[in-house]
């Protein structure tokens, strides 16, 4: 009796847990271009708070209204570290135009993002994702790279997962130049 007493409760405990796991998964609604970003705030690598909404969006304090472009990565997809190449040229011609690049690090100690950063010189500044959080929230699964251009009202406009080619680095450079006027 006591067995079965002891697995029925086990089922339902399962069962249970089960329902609150499907439950919490349907409330986390996919990134869709076209829909709001997901708000974060992250710290960069030096300890500065950084809020999405203070780039875009109607939120936050300082309401610097930019275009802002995420660049999910790990020190272990090397094509994320190839990917700072093309954002650092990117940075350098939009910045002052209006564009604002993060490098979004998932999951990974400052000294090993230190060492990747130290390798592969760039003035964008890297957040910490410590817990995946944010990666979780605009849907980041395994493929990395991962980007995200988003508008000045917070709108997601492009995303682009895995290694760019020459026509989508031609695409989101036309929707950069775009947005930024």
């Amino acid at each position: 009796m006591n067995i079965r007493f002891r697995k029925y409760w086990l089922i339902l405990i399962s069962l249970i847990l089960f329902v609150v796991f499907i439950s919490y998964a349907g409330l986390c609604e996919p990134v869709i271009i076209g829909k709001n970003a997901p708000a974060f705030n992250l710290q960069t690598l030096t300890g500065e708070d950084v809020f999405l909404n203070d780039y875009c969006g109607d939120g936050g304090v300082k309401k610097i209204k930019k275009v802002v472009l995420l660049s999910f990565w790990n020190s272990s997809c090397k094509h994320c570290i190839k990917e700072f190449e093309l954002l650092n040229k990117l940075y350098d011609q939009y910045h002052e135009k209006g564009l604002e690049i993060f490098l979004v690090n998932i999951r990974e100690k400052k000294d090993k993002i230190n060492e990747i950063i130290d390798k592969n010189t760039t003035k964008i500044p890297v957040l910490l994702d410590i817990y995946g959080s944010v990666a979780e929230r605009y849907g980041v699964q395994k493929t990395l790279p991962i980007m995200f251009l988003i508008n000045k009202a917070k709108i997601i406009q492009y995303e682009h997962t895995g290694v760019i080619n020459d026509k989508e680095e031609a695409e989101l450079i036309k929707k950069i130049e775009e947005l930024v006027k």
